[in-house]
This record gives structure tokens, sequence and C-alpha cells, in this order.
């Protein structure tokens, strides 16, 4: 017999370090060396491979696979297994079940001021069910049971539809999902707020309103290595919400909204490892009927806090039931996304626009945009490297090179990170003429009576990851109003907030 033991030994070390990939391991060559009395010290070296062969081949199929898509066996098992979620497979390999469970849970403390109120809150809980048919149909069931309890309009937490699907994906060329999705827009959007590094997204983000999740079908894939793209067709309408047939006006209109997002990272093709140099662009188009005389219309995004404290922006409805009253809205996003990552460190950057525009009984056309962007620096302090997690154009979830047990509970991977973030609506203003877009207050909670066209944001944070599926954060966020707002009866030039998280993510 022949010992193995010491080759094992170096391989395992450098597999636990993170620095060689299966391919590699397969590749590498073995020199037996004389045999000894290490019989259960070699089983407990095989072990250890193995099991980091697996996590292995799951981190890359992890991280390959866009929030909300389909199980694919990493590979044959005939039984059951935990991983990023209770994994059941038949002994092909070809179809399998996951059971997937998400949750968030914060605690918000505003600074210097009565205005809003410090809080609990489950920010998200969601249990989810994928599954494979075969190795080309699959889909992806999600509820979310906290939809409400984390808006500003004081409602209790409900339970819903968040994303379900059916995928066909004959190629990774061209895949095809049907049903309630996630269109893909921007970078910060299409990345799983699990796997951000703050706790919630910047301004730029409310420009998307309610159609995070929206019902339609999108094609998606890789045309090209090194690129992706996904182009989507939906109702436009937003989560769990058909298109609206209230009136003859919406009846007729019947317009969907067109998604597309292109991206590519240059990185591979400039010969640079551990590096992403990531480009891209989104566009949102549709027409959303606007009402009539005795229904209330479209509204254009507001703006909430990054600290999901005080909503300083709202528009006016373009249509607050008026004969008058533009019978549709043009409704339209352009965006455009950078993210420069090395090893540890990434920037990461995104400028959009909304525009919204139609045509009064008058005759008059009006046109009113938004414009919001950000600039973001992280640091992952334990020395994981972002491109790991890179996968189709979007980051994913970080796996620390170490993670905490009960004798060093302060391992995992440390992240530091610091956000600009801005919101531009001076084209709402309160003396626009009526019906064009007006600047206006709120009944949420707290009722705002004084808005502000705009605000800065800025945002650090501190984010601990013990394990790949399990994370602290701990964020100071301020944000300066561009002219000062009264939220219940309180003036107010600015917002402090320090927020805390806890959150896990098997999925």
């Amino acid at each position: 017999m022949r010992n193995f033991t010491p080759c094992l030994q170096s391989l395992t070390a450098v597999l636990l370090s993170g620095g060689m990939s299966v391919a590699a391991v397969a590749n590498t060559p073995v020199t037996p060396v004389a045999a000894g009395d290490g019989d259960e010290s070699l089983k407990k070296e095989l072990q250890i491979l193995r099991d980091r062969i697996d996590r292995l081949e799951a981190q890359g199929n992890a991280a390959s696979r866009p929030e909300g898509a389909p199980v694919v066996p990493p590979r044959a098992s005939g039984g059951t297994r935990v991983g990023d979620g209770l994994i059941w497979e038949d002994s092909s390999g070809n179809a399998a079940a996951r059971l997937t469970a998400r949750g968030m849970f914060d605690y918000r403390n505003y600074l210097d001021s009565d205005a809003k109120a410090d809080t609990f809150s489950v920010r998200r809980a969601r249990l989810g069910l994928g599954f494979n048919i075969n190795k080309s149909l699959g889909g992806f069931v999600e509820t979310e049971l906290a939809f409400g309890n984390a808006t500003n309009a004081g409602s209790a937490a409900s339970a819903g539809l968040l994303q379900g699907f059916v995928e066909w994906s004959p190629t990774s060329m061209a895949r095809l999902r049907i049903g309630q999705i996630k269109p893909q827009f921007t970078l910060e959007a299409t990345t799983s707020p699990f796997h951000i590094e703050f706790q919630e997204r910047s301004l730029m983000f409310n420009l998307l309103q309610n159609f995070l999740y929206d019902r339609g079908l999108m094609v998606h894939g890789i045309p090209v290595a090194g690129t992706y793209y996904a182009l989507s067709y939906t109702n436009g309408t937003g989560v769990n919400i058909d298109e609206f047939q209230r009136n003859a006006t919406e009846a007729a209109e019947e317009s969907k909204d067109i998604t597309a997002r292109l991206v590519a990272d240059a990185a591979p093709w400039m010969g640079l490892s551990r590096s992403v140099i990531h480009l891209g662009a989104s566009y949102k188009t549709g027409e959303v009927a606007n009402g009539d005389a005795s229904t209330a219309g479209y509204t254009a995004a507001n703006g909430i806090t990054e600290a999901r404290g005080i909503v300083f922006f709202n528009p006016a409805s373009f249509n607050p039931g008026s004969a008058l009253a533009a019978p549709s809205i043009d409704r339209s996003i352009g965006g455009i996304e950078l993210a420069l990552a090395r090893g540890a460190f990434k920037l990461q950057t995104e400028l959009a626009r909304a525009s919204y525009a139609g045509t009064l009984a008058s005759g008059n056309d009006f046109e009113r945009d938004i414009t919001a962007g950000y600039v973001s620096f992280s640091w992952i302090a334990t020395g994981e490297s972002f491109s790991d997690t890179y996968r189709n154009g979007v980051f994913g979830r970080i796996r620390p090179a170490q993670e905490a047990t009960l004798d060093d509970i302060f391992r995992g991977a440390w992240q530091a990170s610091l956000r600009y973030s801005f919101l531009d609506g001076d084209d709402f203003q309160a003396d626009n003429p009526a019906l064009t877009g007006q600047l206006a207050g709120n009944s949420f909670s707290p009722a705002v009576t004084r808005s502000s066209a705009g605000a800065d944001a800025w945002t650090l944070a501190l984010k601990w990851m013990p394990t790949a599926n399990f994370a602290l954060m701990l964020n100071y966020v301020r944000t300066d109003f561009e002219t000062p707002i009264t939220a219940n009866g309180k003036v107010l030039a600015r917002e402090d907030a320090i927020t805390l998280r806890t959150q896990f993510d098997f999925f």
C-alpha cells in the first residue's frame, strides 16, 4: 500500500486557502511515498479534500446563478445534503429541488430628531423552492413574508409572492424565463440585497419604484465570453400586479415595459487576474395609463432616505382625478454602470435618469426628469477577492477564507465601505403647472408637509461575515436635504441614523 498523506496535506492546505481550482487539483501530479501507519490520517485528509472540492463546486454554481435562478445540481448524490439551501437530488443528477430561506432583522436609530421613531424591523423574510426537471428546464418560487412592514405607510406585515417562474436553458447564450421575475436593470438593483456592501441600496434605487419585480418574460445569457445581457418584456405594473383595467383608458393602453441590460468585464480580455473591469448600461421604457377623472393617476418616483427614514421627495400625481390630465405617461429610465475591482478593493459607481413625459388635454406637452447616482469604495480587510464573487455581470456571495469557529469567533470576512449618493428632482417644483409634475407632501409615517427636491447622502458601513451564509452589519447614514423639510411638524435640514442588521441567507 502506498501512503499519499503528505501530498494530500499539501493539496488540502492550498485548497483551504482558496488558491487552487478544482480543475487544477485534478491536474496536479501525485507523488507516492512509502507506506506507513497513517491510514486514519489519510481518511481524514481525503474527507477534508472531498468536502473542499464540493464547496468549490457549489461556490462556482452559486456565483454564476443570478438571484432566483433554478437549481443546478453540482453533482449527483442520490440523496439529501445541505449547501446554500437544503438540496434533494435523484441518483441521475438531472432532477433536484432546493429549499431556500433568507431573512434580515434590523434596528434603526434616528438621531437628533423625534420626527421618525426608532424601530426594530423584519426587513425581509423569504422562503423559496427551486427545482430542476432536467438539466435545461427548471423554476423557482419564493414568497416574501414581510411585505409592508418596512414601508412608511404604517401597514402590518403581509405575505405574498415575490418570484415565481419557470426557465428553459437550451444554451448559455439564451435562457428564457417566464412568470413573476426580476428584470435586470443596473448593477445595484440586479445585485441581491443580501450581497451588497451596505444595509440598503443607494438613493438611486428610488427611481425603480416597485418595479424591481414584475410579471412577464426575460431572455438572458452570455453571447460572448466576458459579456452578459438580459432583455425583459413585462407588465410595467410592479410586484403581484396584473395590467390595470379599472377604466377604459387603462384597458386601451395595454402598454408593456421593455427592460434591457448589457454588461462586459474587460479584465479577462486584458489578461488581468483577481480583477474586474465591469462596464454596463441599462434602459427601461414603457407607457403607463394615467387614470381618468374618477381614478387616481400615475405618480413619479419618490425618495426615501437610505436609512429608510423620511420620504423627503414627494411628486404629486400626474392625475389626481381630472379630465384635463394626460391620458398616459411615457416613462423611461436609463443608467450606466462601472465597477473596478482588484483583489480585496472595489470601486463602484452608477448614474441614472428617469424621465416622465405626457400631453395634457389642452395639447400642452411636458417632461420631468429625476437624476440620481452614487459612488462607493469597499475593502475586504481579511483579503478575500471581489473577482471570486463576480459572475454574469453581478457580484455575489463572499465566502470567508477562514470561517468563524467557537475557538475563534472573530474569524470570517470583514468588510468596510463608504458611499456617496444623491437624488436630484429639481424638475418637480410646487409652482409647476397643475398635472405636469409638482412637488407635494405625503401622508406617510412620518407625514411630510413640506418636501425637498433633492438630497445628498453619505453612508459608512462595516460588515462582518462569520460564515458565507450569515452577516452582521453596522451603518451610519447622514442625509442632507436640498431644502429643509417638515416632517411630523418638525423642520429638518438633515437626517442622521445608525442602523444595525443581522441576516442569514441560505439561497
